[in-house]
């Protein structure tokens, strides 16, 4: 009988040696799920803020995208108006060339009238000047 109680004593201790073994590790276990428990947490919350920074850069794309398109807009009417301001100022420019020319013609017939004036006064003027020396 001492044998079968030193065995049942034996399988008692060996079985509370696996109940403590077993013990440590849930433990051990509990300390890293809570650690993981913790980390996670961590991370979620720092996926929030992420996202949300995120969200106010989609919505600084969206609106700095809606400014672009209006300026792309307004660029290609301003070039519209470039372009039609050219022809015009072409147009305008091929009506008065010839005025011009006729102008600076005019100009220069009068430039030359006015020499011609200046020297045939300067011709009276002495031709008076030896009349009135020769008629003394």
């Amino acid at each position: 009988m001492d044998n079968k109680i030193d065995l049942i004593s034996k399988d008692l201790e060996f079985v509370k040696d696996s109940v403590q073994d077993t013990s440590a590790r849930i433990r051990s276990l509990e300390i890293s799920v809570h650690s993981f428990s913790n980390d996670f947490a961590e991370h979620v919350a720092t996926d929030r803020q992420v996202g949300s920074e995120i969200a106010k850069i989609a919505k600084t794309l969206e609106k700095n995208t809606d400014s672009l398109i209006e300026h792309m807009r307004r660029t290609e009417i301003n070039e519209m108006n470039i372009n039609e301001l050219k022809s015009i100022s072409e147009k305008i420019d091929s009506r008065l060339r010839p005025i011009e020319h006729d102008i600076a013609g005019k100009n220069a017939i009068l430039a030359m009238v006015m020499k011609m004036g200046g020297i045939i006064g300067g011709l009276i003027a002495v031709c008076s000047f030896l009349y009135d020396i020769f008629k003394r």
